[in-house]
């Protein structure tokens, strides 16, 4: 069995070097799809994955509420970190 993956891995290897623009492509391919991932990825975790910057950050909490002024509705908000 390890024989038979050891000759698959040497015909693919010179597969690859008989069509080299094939090789370069599925190369260039992989580095452009791993490196936008991994900018999607930083991206991602410097805005909303990083922690908050204050202590106890899991506790904060936002309640939002509606009341009504002169017949118009406008939030009301109360912010608590206990």
């Amino acid at each position: 069995m390890l024989e038979r993956l050891a000759q698959d891995i040497h015909q693919a290897g010179r597969t690859l070097l008989r069509r080299s623009g094939f090789a370069g492509a599925a190369i260039l391919t992989l580095a452009l799809g791993i490196g936008a991932n991994a900018a999607i990825f930083s991206a991602a975790y410097g805005i909303p994955l990083r922690p908050l910057p204050y202590h106890n950050a899991e506790r904060l909490v936002l309640i939002e509420g509606r009341r009504s002024v002169a017949g118009a509705s406008e939030p009301v908000r109360a912010c608590s970190s206990d």
